[in-house]
């Protein structure tokens, strides 16, 4: 006797995407695989000097005005660090804070 089967339903067949290999020749994938060892140079940015930054800002100058936020202030508790001492230090200057 031969067992009969059920029609099966609900089942979705997987889709394949168009970027599968499984689609493309073998010539096609070799040549996508040359294409993404390509040399990639090291590029490198003009470097501009520092005195540039106060050549436009004229007005930074101590004493530099903080403006501090909760997030600051909470990092500052919990390194145990008095804001004004280390902001000073970090700045080396007078600072204000707002």
């Amino acid at each position: 006797r031969k067992a009969r089967r059920k029609k099966q339903t609900g089942l979705a067949m997987k889709r394949l995407s168009g970027n599968d290999p499984r689609l493309k020749d073998a010539a096609q994938v070799k040549g996508t695989i040359k294409k993404k060892k390509k040399d990639d140079g090291v590029r490198e940015a003009p470097k501009a000097h520092s005195s540039l930054f106060f050549q436009f800002n004229s007005n930074l100058k101590p004493p530099y005005q903080l403006l501090l936020d909760t997030n600051f202030i909470n990092m500052s508790i919990q390194m145990k660090l008095d804001i004004f001492k280390a902001s000073m230090e970090c700045l080396l200057a007078k600072c204000v804070p707002c």
